[in-house]
């Protein structure tokens, strides 16, 4: 069998969420096929990917120009430079389902389609591009539903313009969203709340997998000292909003019962980043760093308190993998179908979170029960062999190959 794999991304660095989706998809096509891939983007990033990273790359196709269309683009520039980028992240879906021009269309033409059993999609931006019109069946990775993300943006928006066309946006999003189903044999999400919100009988989950470094051989660390581990790239917003929030609001209450607890964070920042918290008394701001695994080790628990964004959170996979108890708002932990019996904890109050919080770090014994449970919940559900089998079992089902 021969499978085209056609993506936006690049399937590196290793450590980013969506490459890491990349490599376990294409870890579980190399077995059962040989694997062509396409990507979006320039060529001299293809150069610079490590040898092995991806299978045989065939083509690098250049993303999709709005200025050069010929009604948009003389919208577009009427907008000053610096401010495109906000007014296109509020147009109708196009900055994430324009459709191919002739020119994309007639480079992809050059890749004789006829010679592949299937077509495998990462995103559905990339199959809307290109409007697929071959008979060959054809697999898209949705990965994350992006009309979840904006309806939870929006929630959290305050101005009544932004909100207009967040809300604007979410509906024309959901609706592409929905349509270009049409053009795939199957479609895979993270989640069971992914799947439920487009209702279609052609989505199957396909979890996110947790980073796996060795961690599930190592003995479970114990941890006696009441530290709070906080982990994500405060270049990211919803990321920054997150930590100001517990920062506020949930963190003082947490010192009241445990006035020895410390936040630890982990994160990376731009150059000219300044945070009004840095010296606050009980906080340890470690930036960037090349190993987290000794700093996952020595954290009591990990906090996740997202107010809005989408995707799974890896992070959470990653602590749970360590034997960590996590406690995450109902955004944060979007996508991880697991709970409190394998140490995932929900609050969606800051007087909930703190007193979960307080509860796991006052009781050592609750977590140390908890951090077998929490291992096993993430190599059972969230590992490669769960990705191979159910990759395995749509493909074949697709392509008719299924005994």
């Amino acid at each position: 069998m021969k499978i085209l794999f056609i993506s936006p991304f690049l399937p590196w660095p290793k450590n980013i969420g969506v490459a890491l989706r990349m490599n376990s998809i294409l870890t579980a096509l190399q077995l059962i096929a040989k694997v062509d891939c396409v990507f979006f983007g320039d060529e001299n990033h293809i150069k610079k990917l490590p040898v092995g990273v991806t299978p045989r790359v065939i083509k690098v196709l250049p993303f999709p120009d709005l200025l050069k269309n010929p009604f948009l683009g003389k919208l577009l520039k009427l907008i000053p430079p610096e401010n495109r980028e906000w007014w296109l992240s509020y147009l109708p879906g196009f900055h994430l389902f324009y459709p191919s021009s002739n020119e994309l269309n007639k480079q992809f033409s050059t890749t004789d389609a006829t010679q592949y059993d299937l077509i495998f999609f990462v995103r559905i931006p990339t199959l809307w591009w290109l409007r697929w019109k071959s008979q060959i069946p054809t697999v898209v990775d949705i990965d994350d539903v992006m009309h979840l993300g904006l309806l939870n943006s929006n929630q959290s928006e305050n101005k009544f313009i932004k909100k207009i066309f967040k809300k604007w946006h979410y509906f024309n999003v959901k609706i592409a969203e929905i349509s270009s189903l049409s053009l795939a044999s199957a479609g895979f999400v993270c989640s069971n709340n992914d799947a439920k919100s487009l209702s279609n009988r052609k989505i199957n989950i396909l979890p996110n997998i947790f980073p796996d470094r060795g961690q599930l051989q190592r003995e479970i660390a114990v941890v006696k000292s009441p530290i709070i581990l906080f982990v994500g790239a405060l270049v990211y917003k919803p990321n920054r909003e997150a930590l100001d929030y517990f920062i506020k609001e949930i963190f003082p209450l947490i010192k009241k019962s445990c006035p020895k607890a410390v936040l630890r964070i982990v994160g990376r920042t731009a150059v000219d980043q300044r945070f009004s918290w840095s010296n606050e008394e009980g906080i340890e701001f470690l930036g960037t760093v090349e190993n987290i695994d000794p700093i996952i080790e020595t954290a009591a628990i990990e906090v996740c308190p997202m107010l809005y964004g989408l995707g799974t959170r890896i992070k959470i996979l990653e602590a749970l993998s360590f034997g960590k108890c996590v406690v995450s708002t109902s955004v944060g932990a979007h996508g991880i179908d697991l709970n409190e019996h394998s140490g995932l904890y929900r609050a969606d109050t800051p007087e909930k979170f703190a007193n979960t919080c307080v509860s796991l770090l006052n009781n050592l014994a609750l977590r140390q029960s908890l951090a077998p449970f929490a291992r096993e919940g993430v190599s059972k559900y969230y590992g490669q062999d769960r990705v191979n089998s159910i990759i395995n079992k749509v493909v074949l089902e697709v392509t008719g190959r299924q005994k």
